[in-house]
C-alpha cells in the first residue's frame, strides 16, 4: 500500500473509495442516529428529519461530500506542492481518517461549516505568487462569513484568516480591509433580510443558544475518550512530524506546512475545548492528512510502515467500539 502512494496512479483514487465503503459501511446498514445530547444549531440549514430516508441521504451525501473532499486535496497539494511528490496520498489518509468517528459520517451544520472555513484559508494559500491579492482575499472572507452563518461557532477561527494571510505573502493594508468586506457582505445582507421579513429576536436567541449549550455538556467521557484518544495521539503526532521531518529546501513548501500546522493547532485547540463537539473532530482530518502524507512519502520504510498500519488498527479498533455501543444501545 505504501509502495502504491508513492506512484502517481489513478488506483490511488479507487483505493479512496474503497477505503471509504469498508470503514463507512455500518453507517450505511446500520444507520444509527446522533448520540450527541444536544443538536448542532445552524443559523441557515434546518435540521434533517430522522426519518429512514433522510438518514440514508445524509450519510450518502457526506460520503460524496469527504470523497470530493480527498480529491481536492489531491488538487491542492499537486498545485501548491504543500508535500513534495506526494501524489494521490493526501487524499487516501483522509479517506482513511474519515473511518474514525462513525457519528459524523452524516450531514451536520459543523461538517459543512468546518469544509468552507478549510476552503476560505486554501484561497488565500492560492495568493502566494500575488502582489496584489484582492480578489483572494475577498472571495475567502466571502466564504468564511457563509461558514459561520451555518454554524456561527466557528468564527473562532477569524485570526486563523489573518495568520494565514501573513504567512502566505507580504500583506497589504488594503488586503486586511477586503478580507474584512468578504465577510460583513453576507452577515450584513443576512441580518438586514431578517430586520426586515424575519424575527432578529429569535435570531439572536439562536445565537446564544450555539455557544451555551455545548458548554453544559459533558463530553468527556470514558466513552468520547477510548474513541477519540488514538486521533488525538495522531494530531500530536502530525504537528511533532513537521519539525522532526527532513525540511524541504522549496521556501513556499517550507511557508504551507507551517501553515498547515498552524491551522491544525487551531483547530485543534478548538476541538479540546467544551465548547466544541466530538463531532468537530472532522475539522481535524484535512490537516493531519497533509502532515502525515509528509511522514509517510518523506520518511523511512519503517516509519512510514509504521504510522499508515498504525492509523488502520486504530481505526479498527475505535471501528469495533463503536459498533459494540451501537448495537447494545440501540
Amino acid at each position: 500500500m505504501i509502495r502504491t502512494l508513492k506512484t502517481n496512479t489513478p488506483i490511488n483514487y479507487i483505493l479512496m473509495f474503497v477505503l471509504m465503503l469498508i470503514f463507512w459501511t455500518f453507517k450505511f446498514f446500520y444507520m444509527p442516529t446522533a448520540i450527541e445530547s444536544y443538536e448542532a444549531h445552524s443559523l441557515i440549514i434546518s435540521s434533517v428529519p430522522e426519518t429512514t430516508f433522510f438518514k440514508y441521504f445524509s450519510a450518502i451525501f457526506a460520503f460524496a461530500a469527504f470523497y470530493s473532499i480527498g480529491i481536492l486535496l489531491i488538487k491542492i497539494n499537486s498545485d501548491l506542492l504543500i508535500v513534495e511528490s506526494a501524489y494521490q496520498s493526501p487524499g487516501v489518509i483522509f479517506a482513511l481518517l474519515t473511518g474514525f468517528f462513525i457519528n459524523s459520517q452524516r450531514i451536520t451544520p459543523v461538517m459543512i461549516s468546518g469544509i468552507l472555513v478549510f476552503l476560505s484559508i486554501v484561497i488565500i494559500m492560492y495568493s502566494y505568487k500575488k502582489y496584489k491579492a484582492y480578489s483572494n482575499c475577498f472571495n475567502s472572507g466571502l466564504v468564511f462569513a457563509i461558514a459561520i452563518l451555518i454554524y456561527p461557532k466557528l468564527v473562532a477561527f477569524l485570526p486563523l484568516l489573518i495568520i494565514a494571510l501573513f504567512i502566505t505573502k507580504t500583506v497589504e493594508w488594503r488586503e486586511i480591509v477586503i478580507l474584512f468586506m468578504g465577510i460583513l457582505s453576507p452577515l450584513i445582507l443576512f441580518f438586514s433580510l431578517i430586520g426586515l421579513y424575519g424575527n432578529i429576536s429569535a435570531v439572536w436567541k439562536e445565537i446564544q443558544t450555539t455557544f451555551s449549550q455545548s458548554i453544559q455538556t459533558a463530553r468527556y467521557s470514558t466513552y468520547y475518550a477510548l474513541i477519540l484518544s488514538p486521533f488525538i495521539l495522531l494530531t500530536i503526532a502530525a504537528l511533532i512530524s513537521k519539525y522532526t521531518v527532513v525540511i524541504s529546501k522549496k521556501v513556499s513548501t517550507r511557508k504551507f506546512q507551517t501553515l498547515v500546522a498552524v491551522i491544525l493547532l487551531f483547530f485543534f485547540v478548538y476541538f479540546i475545548a467544551p465548547i466544541a463537539e466530538n463531532e468537530s473532530v472532522i475539522l481535524l482530518y484535512a490537516p493531519v492528512s497533509l502532515l502525515i502524507s509528509n511522514v509517510i512519502i518523506n520518511s523511512g520504510k519503517i516509519t512510514s510502515r509504521m504510522f499508515l498500519y498504525g492509523i488502520i488498527v486504530c481505526i479498527c479498533f475505535t471501528q469495533f467500539f463503536q459498533i459494540s455501543f451501537y448495537l447494545s444501545v440501540f
